[in-house]
């Protein structure tokens, strides 16, 4: 830091007229280390290949080879390979061309596999709509693509919003149809600039938006990191990551490019620590991708004999801190813990780290091939190694942009007049002396939560369109434990159902707040921004004038177990589990702990169907009288 004063003293000597701000801090040697040195990183991954065309050579590499596996039901590279034919040729007889989206309207499932690469193979770009997302969000995603075709499945058929004026394709039924297609590939007809997913993330506008990624940049993605992987045909992958969760992506793809194994977690039960565990050991699951959140979870309960055959863990969608990184390794040592940053806007991926002992600092690591990371200023200069600044991204891997979205696409991809095109990422970060990137938070408020990046102005956007709703804002509280929750808070004389309900219909599940808190007035500061720190406290109560206590044993154990995770008294068996603050992550334990104390296999499904202690100990009393049942259903969170 002595050094870039002091060269800040001679620019000044020499520049007196020159205003302080474009005044050089840095010195020729350090630019080219931090400009150059540590973004060299170009290697020549030629020729570029769209997907579809490296998995067809894995087809010819290892035909028999099983390609996935779901439940009881397994294909290999051939047979799948020729199912995702007979649909490409049928896409392509419905006009599905280059650059065409198909909306995938369906769960994890061997169908979505084959509906993905047939949508590749046919030209067009694939767009992921979870069926549990609202009729409100699904309807907008089908319009702001303007996809012509919907592939689905005979369950999530139904919950397609109605009058549809698209082509649908319920895939496990359409056996008939698709058999008199050939199995053989379709003439390809792709260029490495053609799109090939269509990712959404939370958007400021109430809106999410579409980011638009190409072949080039998912090619690069994939191959620029399969040094450290090195992934073979005896890997096994497990695929548990949510459709609407854009991690998915490298889940299906890593093992379909290099002849793997993948096994996908079966549908409802991405959140079942004991569940995931089994699987891994039972197909003896070499690499798998999580949230930090999800495993320091997943580490309370892990069995290093049964994760023996692990090699790699994946981390990414959240800070993965020095903590963490100790509690992997006390649990876990064989397992090389990666963490692996990006936004949807480059792929999700630009830079690896492998996490290491000891760490100090939530670190980012250093960036995959062709890929770069500078740290600028306001005015796009590099800034010094120890300075924090806007984390900006370069190289293969950028996103076109936005999908309809050209004033948005304008602002965060720009054009640097030395380092090309640019995408400003939001994250505060900074260089340290070894050249890795330190993550220091985001300069805007966009957050993520349990690894999912939620835009909080969209929330508030549709709290503020409530007839009775003046302003709105939305936070996230950290309490003394360190558990985090969406608060909103609004002015006006709205009931609070109705906000929640209001929000259901927007968003998934995991964007409604916890705790909707009416105030008088939004608290501000003296220059007139909110004053975050005044806002109350958010509490998450139960309804006094419903309250009865707990009258058998299993409603007062189940009861216990709510006060335990969610630290409030007053619990009664009309007490709702999510609107006390419960949440995903909590949720899993709670019913880990309503397994082990009575001994019963209840899924996670049963704490969102009835949230309640009363709901709860129905559920367990009725799996205690009929223990052959079996609650595990195809679900999910």
């Amino acid at each position: 830091m002595a050094e870039n004063f002091e060269k800040l003293l001679q620019e000044a000597l020499h520049h007196p007229a020159e205003a302080i701000g474009r005044l050089a801090l840095i010195s020729e040697d350090e630019y080219q280390q931090i400009v150059y040195d540590w973004n060299n990183t170009a290697l020549d991954l030629s020729p570029i290949q769209p997907l579809h065309w490296v998995f067809e050579q894995q087809v010819e590499r290892t035909p028999e080879h099983i390609a996935l596996i779901y439940e009881e039901n397994s294909r290999s590279y051939r047979a799948l390979n020729a199912l995702a034919n007979q649909l490409a040729h049928h896409l392509r007889k419905l006009g599905i061309q280059r650059d065409v989206p198909v909306a995938l309207f369906m769960g994890r499932s061997i169908e979505l596999i084959v509906a993905i690469l047939a949508t590749l193979k046919a030209g067009g770009a694939f767009v992921l709509i979870d069926p549990i997302y609202p009729t409100d969000r699904v309807v907008f995603m089908l319009n702001d693509t303007d996809a012509p075709v919907i592939i689905t499945s005979t369950v999530h058929q139904s919950q397609l919003p109605g009058e549809l004026t698209r082509h649908v394709i319920v895939l496990d039924a359409a056996h008939q149809t698709l058999a008199d297609y050939p199995v053989t590939n379709p003439t390809p007809v792709n260029a490495p600039d053609d799109l090939v997913w269509i990712p959404y993330t939370s958007g400021t506008t109430g809106r999410p938006k579409g980011v638009l990624l190409t072949h080039r940049g998912v090619h690069n993605y994939f191959f620029g990191r399969s040094k450290l992987y090195q992934f073979s045909p005896a890997d096994t992958t497990l695929t548990a990551s949510a459709v609407s969760f854009d991690a998915i992506f490298k889940e299906i793809f890593n093992p379909l490019l290099n002849g793997s194994k993948m096994v996908i977690l079966r549908h409802g039960w991405e959140g079942d620590l004991g569940f995931r565990q089994d699987v891994s050991h039972q197909h003896q699951v070499t690499w798998m991708r999580s949230t930090p959140s999800y495993w320091m979870a997943f580490l309370q309960h892990a069995d290093p004999q049964k994760l023996s055959s692990l090699r790699f863990i994946e981390l990414s969608g959240e800070a993965v801190t020095p903590k963490l990184r100790q509690q992997h390794y006390d649990v876990l040592p064989h397992v090389m813990l990666i963490n692996a940053y990006g936004p949807a806007e480059a792929c999700n991926n630009v830079s690896l780290e492998n996490a290491l002992l000891p760490a100090k600092r939530s670190t980012i690591g250093y960036p995959i091939a062709n890929t770069r990371l500078y740290i600028l200023d306001l005015r796009l200069n590099p800034l010094p190694i120890g300075v924090s600044g806007m984390l900006y991204l370069g190289g293969t891997g950028l996103a076109r942009g936005y999908l309809n979205l050209p004033d948005l696409t304008a602002q965060r991809f720009i054009m640097h007049p030395v380092f090309g095109r640019l995408y400003q990422t939001g994250d505060l970060a900074r260089r340290l002396a070894d050249g890795n990137i330190e993550f220091m938070g985001r300069s805007d408020f966009q957050v993520k939560l349990r690894g999912i990046r939620i835009e909080l102005a969209e929330i508030e956007s549709i709290l503020v369109a409530h007839p009775k709703v003046r302003e709105a804002v939305v936070i996230v509280h950290e309490d003394e434990l360190g558990e985090k929750r969406l608060a909103a808070y609004v002015t006006g004389d709205a009931e609070i159902n109705s906000l929640r309900e209001l929000v259901g219909e927007k968003v998934p599940d995991y964007m409604i707040p916890s705790s909707f808190v009416v105030i008088t007035a939004i608290p501000l500061t003296r220059n007139g921004k909110l004053d975050r720190r005044a806002l109350p406290k958010p509490e998450y109560v139960n309804d006094a004038a419903s309250f009865v206590a707990p009258r058998t044993a299993t409603e007062q154990q189940i009861a216990t177990l709510f006060r335990d995770l969610l630290h409030t008294d007053s619990i009664g068996i009309h007490s709702n589990f999510i609107h006390l603050g419960g949440h995903s992550l909590l949720g899993t334990r709670l019913i880990m702990r309503i397994n082990q104390t009575f001994g019963v296999t209840l899924a996670l499904r049963a704490l969102f169907e009835t949230p309640t202690v009363g709901g709860l100990a129905r559920r367990v009393e009725g799996l205690i009288d009929a223990p052959a049942a079996d609650d595990r259903e195809h679900i999910r969170l």
